[in-house]
């Protein structure tokens, strides 16, 4: 979803690192208290937690959106509606592929502010909270920090624990697809995450018409 973005001051940026950053403690606790991790998997864990890129709000450096050498025919030039979609389509693809040929900017954003989402990103183990996400009825500057830690702090500490799901425990702290696991904790960890498929794949909306993803 893409919603209007209305800028913030540098306060609200500050308060907004700030509330991202608490949920950490609560989580670095969680593996700390894992009872099921070996010592090297939990200092693995702890390593990758304390790694993560919290991006908030807005990137320090904007990417820009003049589209240079993008060139659009006009109606009198002959140009069609059809032509413009294919014009642009063929502007993307060259301009992914001249990114993938360059070096990894670990700095870049993947998606803009302007997109009202908060997600975990494994390939280079980052947290996103958009600016466009912390607006409406999800932040004001007259919440306390109670509502904040209900309407954002509860998305910041989902997102974390995305680091660790099925998908996320299968990337390093360097957003690299290795694995960091001793066998048996690992084994362990995909016992525990059935159990829990288990239970949510047995809740329906309508009996037998809906059915949870694997988690």
């Amino acid at each position: 979803c893409v919603l209007p973005f209305t800028g913030f001051d540098h306060y609200i940026y500050l308060k907004m690192s700030d509330l991202s950053m608490n949920p950490f403690s609560i989580c670095y606790l969680v593996l700390e208290e894992a009872d099921f991790f070996s010592d090297e998997t939990r200092a693995k864990a702890i390593e990758k937690l304390e790694s993560i890129d919290s991006r908030v709000l807005y990137p320090d450096s904007w990417e820009k959106y003049n589209c240079e050498g993008l060139e659009i025919a006009s109606p009198a030039e002959g140009g069609t509606i059809w032509q413009a979609c294919k014009d642009i389509e063929l502007y993307n693809i060259e301009k992914k592929v001249k990114d993938y040929s360059e070096p990894v900017d670990k700095e870049r954003w993947v998606v803009p502010p302007q997109f009202a989402n908060c997600y975990y990103n494994p390939s280079d183990n980052s947290i996103y909270l958009m600016g466009a996400f912390a607006q409406g009825s999800l932040y004001n500057s007259d919440m306390g920090d109670e509502e904040l830690y209900a309407m954002i702090g509860s998305s910041i500490g989902h997102e974390i624990s995305h680091a660790f799901d099925r998908t996320g425990a299968q990337f390093d702290k360097d957003g690299n697809m290795s694995n960091w696991w001793t066998e048996e904790d690992y084994e362990t960890f995909v016992e525990r995450n059935a159990k829990m498929e288990s239970y949510y794949n047995a809740m329906h909306l309508r009996r037998k018409t809906w059915k949870r993803t694997r988690i």
